[in-house]
């Protein structure tokens, strides 16, 4: 178990009260940063890896006659996943609407993506 020297904890309110609390490890690279410093990379690091919101959709059941009834998509890879599973599917909530997607539920982009 650590000790409680090993980290140090770093806090920074905004103006707008705003309170943002951080657990960093002690190491040289963070002894010479400050708490400001500190949280802002935090929140730099945080801002890139967020994704955006993206559409998911119920899992038709069966999934089989689901793809049965759907379109192949482009002849290419999925651009985020690299799979081969792109069909051009009815979009659930609009009638008459159809979007390409990954049916890969690994695969982040797709609507069926399992979190």
């Amino acid at each position: 178990m650590a000790e409680n020297n090993d980290y140090r904890t770093v806090i920074r309110e905004d103006e707008d009260g705003t309170r943002h609390i951080a657990l960093v490890r002690r190491d040289p690279e963070t002894e010479q940063l400050t708490d400001d410093q500190i949280i802002t990379h935090l929140q730099e690091w945080r801002a890139k890896r967020e994704q955006p919101d993206r559409e998911r959709w119920p899992i038709p059941e069966p999934f089989g006659d689901w793809l049965k009834a759907t379109k192949p998509g482009p002849i290419e890879p999925c651009p985020h996943c690299g799979s081969w599973s792109l069909r051009l599917a009815p979009v659930p909530d609009a009638p008459g609407e159809a979007r390409v997607v990954c049916t890969m539920s690994e695969c982040q982009a797709s609507p069926f993506y399992r979190d």
